[in-house]
């Protein structure tokens, strides 16, 4: 399965998403802000990254991501009415609105 790069600050999500991943067969490396998020990026072997847009430097963090060679997928994850105008902004490949089933 995949490996999935979650970066969410909001420790309950976080725990839950996590769960729910692992159940599904993906590998989870689980970070809460963006300079933890870039260094594991910079290591690689990371498939996807769900991300909250509450994180500090989160628009650095995606221009970054965008830079790289082989960028993995975002999906952004949260619970603003206004997520999909940021996806559309940030160039995100999904949204996922909280809260996830399973929460």
């Amino acid at each position: 399965m995949a490996t999935v790069l979650l970066i969410d600050s909001d420790q309950h999500s976080h725990a839950a998403l996590d769960r729910a991943l692992a159940s599904a067969g993906h590998a989870v490396v689980a970070v809460h802000d963006a300079s933890s998020a870039w260094a594991q990026l910079c290591e690689g072997g990371v498939d996807v990254v769900v991300l909250d847009p509450k994180l500090s430097g989160v628009e650095d963090l995606v221009q970054h991501i965008h830079s790289l060679p082989e960028p993995p997928p975002i999906i952004l994850l949260s619970e603003h009415v206004d997520a999909p105008q940021l996806s559309a902004k940030l160039g995100v490949a999904r949204l996922l609105l909280k809260p996830c089933q399973g929460e």
